[in-house]
């Protein structure tokens, strides 16, 4: 667990931000940590009693108003935080919701870590709906780019990232994947097959039969 004082110096290694700024980052999360909230009207409590709540919620504000701090940035912080060790798992995933009548839609790749899943690397789309070939293709260059040396396990994907082309690219690319899929999803089988996916896992003799048969469509 790293201390307030290990915590500071690694925001502050990584991010050209002056003092004020810097105190006002590392109290922020320090609050998401205690509180477990995104709620800035709560975050703002945690600044101590050196001015008014309001004054605090303002200064956040202006923090997230006038501060761009880039993903990659904030992906590398994450893997110093975090005893990874060997390989790690990747997770790709797409969240879509409205502000107002403004569509949020932003595409994701996260790095799992015991029970949970911390973000990495994003892009928010100009547009409603799923994904294509060119808006994933170009977050898994990112991702590649930004972490050239990090050993990738596989990638899993919920079943709206399946694609011929899209997951050609992939086996190219040597990242490895697991992809949810329908139950009736015609595939070939290892023995040159069409078959429905369900019948495909009996012949898969590894631990990855396990894995294909809990990402099936129940």
């Amino acid at each position: 667990m790293y201390s307030i004082s290990e915590l500071r110096a690694t925001l502050k290694e990584n991010f050209d931000l002056h003092k004020p700024r810097l105190d006002c980052l590392l109290t922020l999360v320090v609050g998401l940590i205690s509180l477990r909230t995104v709620n800035l009207a709560q975050l703002a409590t945690v600044f101590g009693i050196q001015a008014s709540i309001g004054a605090h919620y303002r200064r956040l504000q202006r923090f997230f108003g006038e501060v761009r701090l880039k993903d990659e940035m904030i992906a590398k912080i994450v893997l110093k935080l975090f005893p990874f060790k060997g390989k790690v798992t990747l997770a790709m995933d797409r969240t879509n919701w409205y502000f107002g009548k403004r569509p949020i839609n932003i595409l994701m790749i996260s790095i799992n870590y015991r029970s949970i899943s911390i973000p990495l690397i994003w892009d928010v789309l100009p547009k409603d709906g799923c994904s294509n070939y060119t808006e994933r293709t170009n977050i898994i260059r990112r991702m590649l780019q930004a972490f050239p040396s990090l050993e990738i396990e596989c990638l899993t994907m919920d079943r709206e990232f399946i694609g011929k082309h899209w997951l050609q690219w992939l086996d190219a690319m040597n990242v490895r994947f697991v992809v949810r899929v329908k139950r009736n999803l015609m595939v070939t089988s290892l023995s040159g097959k069409k078959v429905r996916s369900e019948e495909h896992t009996s012949e898969l003799q590894s631990p990855c039969n396990l894995v294909c048969r809990l990402l099936l469509e129940k």
